[in-house]
């Protein structure tokens, strides 16, 4: 009986949430977004803007979902509302995962993949809050990244997940990590910050439409290490840096 239940509640809940996440953003949010954009007409403090706008929107999501959800129970590293200025670096176990980072930070960026920039409305708000696409446009890449050291400099956060896809497995073993955000820490000279996240996988698991909103769900992100600036500065390091950063982030998850 309770399996009967909790299969339509769910299927509801996830259906009012994505209802709040694309009618909300188009009836509320984006008009704030375009007054952003008409105020801002100067790129970095239109993509500042941009970037603020988002933030408060994804925390406005999550906390619909805590409502949502009873059974959820959040534990954030208490490090993560000091961090600044740093290249974050995690595991990728769900859609939801650069969508809470977001929430957590006003001043951020992020690799998006190219297809994104194409999608109406979306592809405008993204490309206009600054973020990096991946693969296609060269150009474009090499500009945000010349750009980089300044947004690091302002305390920006830029995070990355190193294994290039979300992981479909229960197995607490990482894909390798790519070099990509080692590379884009090294030629910004800034450090980078190791963060597992725990939870996210079971609330909103890969190729699946219903949130987990019935479920008892532990999200739990902690800080396991941080990686300089200079120990980055060898080139021929960054292979052994991935996979240290694998390896603790790997370990935390699971413990």
């Amino acid at each position: 009986m309770v399996r009967l239940i909790k299969w339509p509640w769910e299927l509801l809940i996830t259906c009012l949430l994505w209802l709040y996440f694309l009618l909300g953003f188009c009836l509320f949010w984006l008009p704030l977004f375009l007054c952003a954009a008409w105020r801002h007409p100067e790129k970095a403090a239109r993509a500042k803007a941009f970037q603020r706008l988002i933030h408060h929107f994804l925390k406005s999501f999550f906390f619909l979902i805590r409502l949502l959800s009873p059974g959820l129970r959040f534990d954030l590293d208490p490090l993560l509302s000091d961090m600044a200025g740093c290249i974050l670096v995690a595991n990728h176990r769900s859609f939801f995962d650069p969508l809470l980072l977001t929430s957590l930070f006003p001043r951020h960026g992020t690799v998006v993949k190219s297809v994104f920039f194409k999608i109406p409305i979306f592809g405008w708000v993204i490309k206009n809050a600054g973020y990096l696409p991946s693969g296609e446009d060269i150009e474009s890449l090499r500009q945000k990244l010349n750009e980089m050291p300044d947004f690091i400099a302002q305390g920006g956060i830029f995070f990355i997940f190193p294994e290039g896809t979300r992981s479909r497995s229960r197995d607490p073993k990482l894909a390798p990590f790519k070099k990509g955000a080692f590379r884009i820490a090294q030629r910004s000279g800034a450090p980078i910050c190791l963060l597992a996240i725990q939870g996210t996988g079971r609330l909103f698991p890969p190729d699946q439409i219903r949130l987990r909103a019935a479920d008892r769900i532990h999200l739990r992100l902690k800080v396991v290490g941080c990686i300089e600036a200079r120990d980055l500065e060898d080139p021929n390091s960054l292979t052994e840096q991935a996979r240290h950063a694998q390896k603790c982030i790997e370990d935390a998850c699971s413990s």
